[in-house]
This record gives structure tokens, sequence and C-alpha cells, in this order.
């Protein structure tokens, strides 16, 4: 994508096509070079040969991508039909030059070399830890027992970085390497925890598939969406792991037992016995990064935000938790500059605050189920290490709205606040929904009381379910 724009003397004159990612900024780049859509073809692995047919071109024309993306599959079926391939190659940089493919290796590139840089510093979440262990130990037992000193993942984002590795040793049936998670600022308690992959080469399935380790917990109750009496390894971690187990050994079955030897230790400090997690803690992450949400700096960064967005003349600020409700806010307000949204984190209540001082006439507030039925009970600070999911309080909020007796009982048996969007009749849903937003109002609306508040309340689809006021999607 990052050649369509130098080579638009090229393609204007001749016609091409463009082989992309399938992501909303390869796209962009397209559209702001001018490039018709018509031509465009997105990149899916195992494909190149099915494409070739189709184009038939007269040249290739690709990056040196190296393995990691899958530059001989590219180029094969071109030079098995002698059709000439021309390659962009990076110029040589001397040695102290580091590489680095997105803005998380930048950060962490940055913090290394100038360590004040940042007031905070980022860190990895245990999955990604739990993938850089079994990269390192996929790459011992495919390459004879080569020891890696780190490793290279791919986060959700699809950006690549690299974690260090401290161990590697062969197992009885395959190669076991231990990652060590740095949580950077972020108070975690799984700072410094050693966390360990072991790899194993099977032919009794033809799958990835993943066991439990030592301090690994084990799933007791639904909710989760994990199979119960399997390991407490989230949905996250476990596609990162396949993935960098497919990007190396595309086929063929493989066991990946994650374990945390001080796992079970730590349990005890963590909710996951609320949350039917036995045994150890979970493995866990869906950014693949820690950020360091805890601290004075996290609250001044919202300020920073918030700032930028006045200074470019903007009325309206968009408030959402974090990456994943960002983006579906930004698909619901597409006219909105990208300034206009800030993160709150867990600090509901100190970004209200700087807002106020703002004087911002236009506040929305984009809000999860989990974190709305915690500031539907006055928590402004809905971080898990100091408040949790009151059911006393949902049985509360479930009586005043006039539910039914079928929504007392699946309160009773919840283990996350998200399983009532599936388990609650349609009118028990209606009136439960619309009074934590009412609650979530009255907690909020006292804080920014010159600016004009509207709620947003997102299901795990990314679909606005409820909002206050109640007729506001009516008005849009």
């Amino acid at each position: 994508m990052n050649t369509i724009a130098p080579l638009k003397p090229f393609w204007e004159k001749h016609e091409s096509f463009f082989r992309i990612l399938d992501r909303d900024d390869s796209r962009e780049k397209a559209e702001a070079a001018g490039f018709p859509f018509s031509h465009i073809r997105y990149f899916h692995e195992g494909e190149d040969q099915a494409l070739f047919d189709e184009i038939q071109p007269d040249a290739v024309i690709t990056k040196e991508s190296g393995e990691s993306g899958f530059f001989e599959e590219k180029i094969a079926p071109a030079l098995a039909a002698g059709v000439p391939v021309y390659m962009i190659t990076r110029p040589a940089l001397p040695e102290h030059y580091e590489y680095v493919y997105g803005p998380v290796g930048l950060r962490k590139a940055v913090e290394r070399l100038c360590p004040d840089f940042f007031p905070l510093k980022t860190g990895f979440t245990t999955g990604s830890t739990a993938t850089a262990a079994t990269a390192a130990a996929l790459h011992a037992l495919l390459h004879e027992g080569e020891v890696l000193t780190e490793a290279a993942i791919l986060l959700p984002s699809g950006e690549e970085v690299k974690l260090p590795v401290e161990r590697v040793e062969k197992t009885e049936l395959g190669y076991k390497a231990m990652a060590r998670k740095y949580s950077g600022d972020d108070p975690d308690v799984t700072h410094l925890t050693e966390i360990c992959s072991e790899v194993v080469l099977t032919t009794e399935h033809e799958g990835i598939r993943f066991l439990q380790g030592e301090g690994v917990g084990i799933v007791t109750l639904p909710g989760l969406g994990l199979e119960i009496g399997g390991p407490a390894i989230n949905k996250t971690p476990r596609a990162m792991m396949e993935t960098i187990v497919r990007r190396h050994y595309p086929t063929g079955g493989v066991d990946i037992t994650v374990s945390i030897p001080a796992g079970r230790e730590l349990a005890s400090k963590t909710f996951n016995p609320r949350l039917g997690i036995i045994d150890g803690i979970s493995v866990v992450g869906t950014s693949g990064v820690v950020k360091p949400f805890s601290s004075e700096a996290f609250v001044a960064s919202i300020v920073r935000q918030a700032d930028v967005a006045v200074a470019l003349g903007a009325d309206t600020i968009v408030i959402n938790s974090g990456a994943k409700s960002e983006k579906y806010l930004k698909s619901a307000f597409p006219e909105l500059p990208f300034q206009s949204f800030v993160q709150y984190g867990n600090f509901i209540g100190e970004t209200l605050e700087k807002l106020a001082l703002l004087s911002i006439p236009k506040i929305y507030m984009g809000i999860m189920l989990g974190k709305a039925v915690k500031l539907a009970e006055g928590n402004l600070d809905t971080h898990s290490r100091k408040v949790v999911m009151n059911k006393d309080f949902m049985h509360q909020m479930a009586k005043d709205s006039g539910c039914s007796e079928a929504a007392h009982t699946l309160i009773d048996s919840l283990t996350l606040a998200r399983e009532l969007w599936t388990g609650l009749t349609p009118d028990d849903l209606e009136r439960f929904m619309h009074r934590v937003l009412d609650a979530c109002y009255e907690a909020a609306a006292k804080l920014v009381p010159k600016s004009e508040l509207s709620l947003l309340l997102i299901d795990d689809d990314g679909n606005i379910r409820y909002t206050y006021p109640h007729d506001f999607l009516d008005k849009r």
C-alpha cells in the first residue's frame, strides 16, 4: 500500500493492480492517492496462484518482505511463468539503527534509548509474553535447538514487535521457552512473572491445541467464552499464538502448554476465583500492550488530548474506555475529526472533571456494559482492582425497572455483566438497560453541569444498543 502513491505516474499511464491488506488504513491510503478500487485486490494467504491466474501480469513489483511477509509465496507463480519480478529493497543502514514496524515498536525503542522521554513506560500483556515464549520454543524445535534471545510476534493490530526471551530448553517431547512479563509502569500483580510455553509437534490431531500448564487457571463457569475445564487462555492470546505457529509451521498438529510457575500464588491477588477460574491466573490481553492507565500521568494525557481538540475548534468530545470502543464510536460519528475522541480508561470521573474545566458544549460517553454497571452504582473509577460487579445493586436495578423473576435468577448466576445481553428476555433487557443508563447519567452529569451529555451503551459486537437520552438514536 505504501507504493501506491510513489508509483502514481506509472499506473496513471499503464493498467496496474495493487494487492493490499484488508484494513481501513490501507484503503484510506489507496483512496487518498486516487487509485481505482476496481483494481485493488486484498491479500489472503495461500491465494497467490489464483490471483496471478486472474490478472496474468506482465511484471510483478513487490517489497523485500522476508519470511514474515510471505515473500517466497508471493513471487513463486511469477517465477514459474517466467514473468519478471522487481523487488523494492531497503537501503543498508548502520548497525546501530533499530527497525520498528509501528507505533508500539517506536515507543518501546524511544523508551530504551531515552528512558526519561515518556513519564510512564508501556508493557506487554501476559498473552504477548506467552506468544513470545511460544515463538522461541517453536523456533528451537524447528531449527535443531537454536536459541533465540528475543522473539518476534504479531500484535492484534498486525504490528510486529520483538520481546526478550530468557531461557530455552529441550523437554522430553519438544522445547520449552520462558519470557518474563513486563507491565511497564502499570501496577500489575503479574509484573516480572515468568511465563513459559512448551511446544510439541503431534500426530494426534491436525490443529493447534492448548493444554493447561502449572499456574494457568482452569475455567469452571460459563460466560468467559472459553471451554469449561480448559485452560484460562483468552481468545486473543490464543489467536496470537496460533498466528505465530502457522507462520512458521503451516500445517500439522501442535500442542502448546503455557505455564506460569507463580500463577497459583498470584491468583489469590486477582478476581479470578469470582469468575470461576481456579488453580491459577489467566493469560489475557486484547491489544497485546499494557498501557499505564492507573496514574496521574494518564489523567494528564486526557487533559492534553482535550486541549488539542479544543485548540482545533472542536465543540464535541467523544470519550470512550479504550481502543475497542473508540473504533466503534468513530464509525458512529464519521463526521468528527480523530482529535475529538478521548480515551478515559477507567477514569470516568476525572475525565469529566477535566472536560468541565474546558466548558465543552457536547460530550458523548461511549461505555460498555461491564463499566456501565459499575458507574451506575456511582463508581467513577471502574478499575477491577477497586470495584467489582455488585450483584445486590444489579438486583435492585432489576427490581426498580420492573424486570421479571427470570432476570433475578440470571443475575444470581452471572460471571460477567456481558452475559446480560443474551440472557435477559427482550422486555427485561429494555427495562434493565434503560435503568442502567439512567443511573449512569445521574452519576456523570453532575460533573459536567454546563455540557450537554449523552451516553451510548455499546454491546460486544460494537453496536450502540441503548442511549441516554433514550430517543437519541431516533434524533440522529
